[in-house]
């Protein structure tokens, strides 16, 4: 993912909430913040959209992690 940030002159947080922010069904995404700085950084993952070709590199790069293993509390 750092390479598809790098491209979007993003960090890889940003990348990730806005990547997030548009996934059908999505319309909110929590993200914690200690300092101001971070904060902001997450602010900067607002305004810009990837492209088709980014989005499918992310989801690629997720499915080929294997699937999701959820820890909530069963």
């Amino acid at each position: 993912l750092r390479p598809i940030a790098a491209e979007c002159g993003k960090t890889l947080s940003q990348l990730v909430i806005n990547w997030t922010m548009h996934r059908p069904g999505i319309t909110a995404a929590l993200c914690g913040a200690k300092r101001a700085s971070q904060a902001r950084e997450n602010a900067g993952a607002m305004g810009w959209k990837l492209t088709p070709e980014q989005t499918a590199r992310i989801d690629a790069a997720i499915a080929a992690r294997g699937p999701v293993v959820s820890r909530a509390a069963v």
